[in-house]
């Protein structure tokens, strides 16, 4: 289930133009392309650069959905983005689509829904993103174990946050930004939002700590193949993510 506004009446939350905002904080630019799986998921330093704006100042939210045949939790980022009606809404769609054939990353939830009609229609377009091959680096391994809990985590290569993903959600707000709030088609609002996290240290500790408290219980390091680290690979890039 989205998040739901909070201390907002509909009209409020739907109507606030993307110029009410000035003090919300600058997003970064886009992270350079990555080529090579599987991808490692977010270090401390980029939780704080890229992370922690996106959560701040776009509305994404990084949720842990339990998926069906999976044993473990998986860190997902998720938006909702808000619309005046149905045709900017799924022009947007195809204009998200056309990023992740680009970017040959995919998200693993993309849906359309109508509004409320509390105050009029409105088209929402909802969109989940991780990386299906990644894995938790040496160093963040290292920062996990003297910060989180000293036992490491079970599984290494597991689904994440990666840079793969930030750079998806910063060319969606681009494009959102330039081609839909501009000319009034897209909204950029206060809604769907619980309390954000105050300091980009609080959302890396709720990042981390969620690994292990999610962990299937009972699994050893003998029964799991890939327990141990090992350098970066490299190599050609493998199908679509």
């Amino acid at each position: 289930m989205f998040r739901t506004v909070i201390n907002l009446s509909y009209r409020r939350a739907f109507t606030r133009a993307y110029s009410s905002k000035p003090q919300a904080p600058k997003l970064p630019c886009p992270p350079e392309p990555l080529k090579n799986w599987p991808t490692p998921w977010l270090e401390p330093e980029e939780v704080e650069t890229y992370l922690f704006p996106l959560e701040r100042a776009a509305q994404w939210r990084l949720e842990f959905l339990d998926k069906q045949k999976k044993d473990r939790s998986i860190p997902t980022l998720r938006r909702t983005f808000v619309f005046t009606g149905a045709k900017p809404a799924l022009a947007f769609m195809k204009d998200l689509i056309d990023i992740a054939e680009q970017e040959n990353h995919h998200p693993s939830d993309l849906r359309y829904e109508e509004g409320p009609q509390t105050f009029k229609p409105h088209g929402l377009v909802s969109v989940d993103i991780t990386t299906h091959k990644a894995k938790i680096s040496p160093n963040l391994l290292e920062y996990y174990t003297k910060h989180i809990r000293p036992e490491p985590p079970s599984k290494i290569k597991r689904e994440g946050i990666t840079l793969r993903d930030i750079r998806f959600a910063l060319l969606l707000e681009k494009i959102f930004d330039e081609k839909y709030v501009t000319i009034e088609k897209g909204l950029d609002y206060d809604g769907y939002v619980d309390e954000p996290f105050e300091t980009a240290q609080e959302l890396l500790q709720h990042y981390l700590s969620e690994v292990q408290s999610r962990e299937e219980v009972g699994t050893t390091p003998e029964q799991t193949s890939d327990t141990t680290l090992e350098p970066q690979e490299v190599g050609n890039p493998e199908p679509k993510n």
